[in-house]
C-alpha cells in the first residue's frame, strides 16, 4: 500500500500523493504510521479526488524535535526517562542529550549507562525506562536474645511401664545447674547510610540494643553476650527477666495439676502431697498440708506441718531431720533426728540419731509399728492400754544395721557361688591333666577362672566393708536410752545391743538403759 501513497516534506509543508483506488482509511492509517497528525482534512479529501497530483495537506513546520521527559520517584531513589519521538527529519536524541535532561532535574547519582544506550539504540519511545537508581539505606539489626534452655510445660514427659501416658510426670519445672548457659545475646549493628539519585544522603537507623534478661540468681559474662545460672535452682520468668530460684514453690497441692516434683534445691509445698505422687530433691522440703501415700526423698531437712497419713503406701527418706505433726501408717527414715508433735502410730520409722515424740507440747505418743534410733527415743506415752505391739530399737543407727544385714547376705550368697565355680574348675583341671580337655571345655575353664577372680574380689570388698560397718556400730554404742515421760504400756518391746526387754505391766516415768550387760527400766532421766 505504501507504494500507492507518497509523502514529501519540505520547509513549506507536507505533500501527499495518492494513486487511483486508495481509500480514505488507507490514507489515515498511512499518516498515523508516519506520525503526521497536523494535516488538514479538506486537503486530504482533495488529494483523494485528484489522484497522481501532489497536494499540500499540512502547513507550517515540517519537522518536530524529540522531547525527553524525566520523572523522579517520590522518595528520590529512582529516575525514569520517556522519549517523545521526533517527527519529520528531526534526529533522535543522543545519550548525551539524555544525560543533560537528567542533569537539568539534578539527577547525578546511580545513572545506568546501559539503560540510556538501550533507549537510544532501540528508539524506545513513549515508554518509561528506569535510568538511575540510588543506594537505599540499610538499617541496623536490633540486638537479639536467644534462650538456650527448654522451658517446662504442662505436658506429660513419658509413659509408664504399661505404655500409657503417665499424667503424674509433667515437665512444668525447668531445672538448671550453676554455670549453665541460659541465654545468649547477639549485639545490635549500626545502620549503613544510603544515597538517592539527587546525590543526597539517606539516613539509616542504628539497631536498638537489648540487654540480657539477667535476674536473681544469674550472672552475665564480661562482654554482656552470655547469661549464666549463678546457682542451682529452677528457671522462671519475672516480667522481662530470668530468675534462678533455689526454692521451688508449689502454691497448692502436689497432684495432677502439678505432677511429680523432681528438683535440685529446696521445695516449698503450700498444700498437701496427694496419694501416689512424689517429691525428690537435693534440698530442704517444707509441706504445709498432709502427706498421703506419697514418696518423698530429699537430702536436706523435711518439715511436714500437719502430718503424714501414709495408708501403708509410699515412703519418706530424708538426709537431714524431719519434723511433723503426726505420723500414721508410714515408712520413714531420716539420717538425723525425727521430731513429732502428737503421735507416731503403726509406722516403721528410723532415725540416725533420735526420735522424739511430744515436742512443742503435743501428746507425744508412740503406738504400734517399729521405731529405730541410733542414740535415743523420747516420748510421753509408749504403747497403748490395748497392749498394741510396739517395737523400739535403740543404739545402732538403722542404716548401719541394715547395711550389715545386706553385706552378710551378699557374702554368704556369693561364697556359695564361688565354691561351685571352684569345684567345676577343679574338675576341668583333672580332665586337662589327663589330656582330654577339648577347645570348648578349655574356653569354659577360662571363663570360670575369670569369674572366680571377680567373685573373690567382690567378696573381699564386702568383707572389708562389713568390718568397717561393725566398727561404726561398736562406736555408736555409747549410751543409748529410751525415755518415757509418763506411761509405758504392756506390749512394748525395747531392744539395745541385742538384748530385748518385754514390758509386761504398765510402768510410769522411766528410762530404759543398757547397764552392766542388762537392759533395765530405771527412773526417768531425760
Amino acid at each position: 500500500m505504501s507504494e500507492r501513497l507518497t509523502i514529501e516534506k519540505n520547509e513549506e509543508g507536507v505533500y501527499l500523493s495518492v494513486e487511483e483506488g486508495v481509500s480514505l482509511a488507507d490514507v489515515l492509517n498511512f499518516l498515523t504510521r508516519e506520525k503526521i497528525s497536523n494535516f488538514e482534512a479538506e486537503a486530504v479529501e482533495k488529494a483523494l479526488e485528484t489522484p497522481g497530483n501532489k497536494t499540500r495537506i499540512a502547513q507550517g513546520e515540517a519537522r518536530k524535535d524529540a522531547k525527553v521527559k524525566v520523572e523522579i520517584s517520590r522518595d528520590s531513589m529512582v529516575a525514569r526517562i520517556a522519549v517523545e519521538p521526533p517527527e519529520g527529519d528531526a534526529p533522535w536524541p543522543s545519550v548525551s542529550d539524555l544525560k543533560k535532561a537528567l542533569e537539568t532535574k539534578n539527577v547525578i547519582y546511580g545513572i545506568d549507562e546501559p539503560a540510556l544506550h538501550t533507549i537510544i539504540d532501540g528508539h524506545l519511545s513513549d515508554q518509561w525506562v528506569d535510568v538511575a537508581r540510588g543506594d537505599p539505606a540499610i538499617d541496623g539489626r536490633n540486638a537479639e536474645v536467644e534462650y538456650v534452655v527448654e522451658f517446662g510445660s504442662s505436658r506429660p514427659l513419658g509413659t509408664n511401664e504399661g505404655g500409657k501416658v503417665d499424667l503424674k510426670e509433667l515437665s512444668s519445672v525447668t531445672i538448671v545447674h550453676k554455670d549453665q548457659v541460659l541465654a545468649t545475646r547477639i549485639p545490635q549493628t549500626d545502620g549503613q547510610n544510603g544515597i538517592n539519585v539527587l546525590g543526597k544522603t539517606v539516613k539509616a537507623k542504628n539497631g536498638k540494643d537489648r540487654k540480657l534478661p539477667a535476674g536473681q540468681g544469674t550472672r552475665s559474662s564480661e562482654d554482656g553476650t552470655t547469661l549464666y545460672a549463678d546457682q542451682d535452682g529452677h528457671l522462671v520468668f519475672r516480667g522481662s527477666v530470668l530468675d534462678v530460684l533455689p526454692v521451688y514453690v508449689v502454691p497448692g497441692d502436689v497432684d495432677y495439676s502439678v505432677g511429680n516434683v523432681h528438683f535440685i534445691g529446696s521445695v516449698d509445698v503450700k498444700g498437701a502431697v496427694r496419694d501416689g505422687f512424689e517429691i525428690k530433691t537435693s534440698g530442704n522440703v517444707s509441706i504445709g498440708g498432709v502427706v498421703e501415700g506419697a514418696v518423698i526423698e530429699n537430702d536436706g531437712d523435711l518439715e511436714i506441718k500437719i502430718g503424714v497419713s501414709g495408708g501403708n503406701k509410699g515412703h519418706i527418706r530424708s538426709g537431714g531431720s524431719l519434723s511433723a505433726g503426726y505420723i500414721d501408717k508410714a515408712t520413714i527414715h531420716v539420717d538425723e533426728n525425727l521430731q513429732v508433735k502428737d503421735a507416731i502410730m503403726h509406722s516403721d520409722v528410723s532415725a540416725g540419731k533420735s526420735v522424739i515424740a511430744g515436742n512443742r507440747g503435743g501428746k507425744g505418743q508412740i503406738v504400734g509399728g517399729k521405731v529405730q534410733a541410733g542414740i535415743a527415743v523420747s516420748c510421753v506415752n509408749l504403747g497403748s492400754q490395748m497392749g498394741t505391739k510396739t517395737e523400739v530399737h535403740v543404739g545402732v543407727p538403722p542404716e548401719l544395721a541394715n547395711r550389715k544385714s545386706e553385706l552378710i547376705s551378699l557374702i554368704e550368697e556369693n561364697r556359695d557361688k564361688l565354691n561351685q565355680i571352684d569345684t567345676n574348675i577343679a574338675f576341668l583341671k583333672k580332665i586337662e591333666k589327663a589330656g582330654k580337655l577339648d577347645t570348648e571345655k578349655r574356653t569354659i575353664m577360662l571363663k570360670l577362672t575369670k569369674g572366680s577372680f571377680q567373685l573373690r574380689s567382690l567378696i573381699d570388698g564386702w568383707t572389708k566393708e562389713q568390718e568397717e560397718v561393725e566398727l561404726k556400730i561398736e562406736r555408736s554404742r555409747s549410751d543409748p536410752k529410751v525415755n518415757v515421760k509418763e506411761t509405758c504400756y504392756p506390749g512394748v518391746s525395747v531392744t539395745m545391743r541385742g538384748i530385748t526387754y518385754l514390758v509386761r505391766e504398765e510402768m510410769r516415768f522411766i528410762t530404759f538403759r543398757y547397764d552392766d550387760g542388762e537392759l533395765k527400766p530405771l527412773p526417768y532421766d531425760p
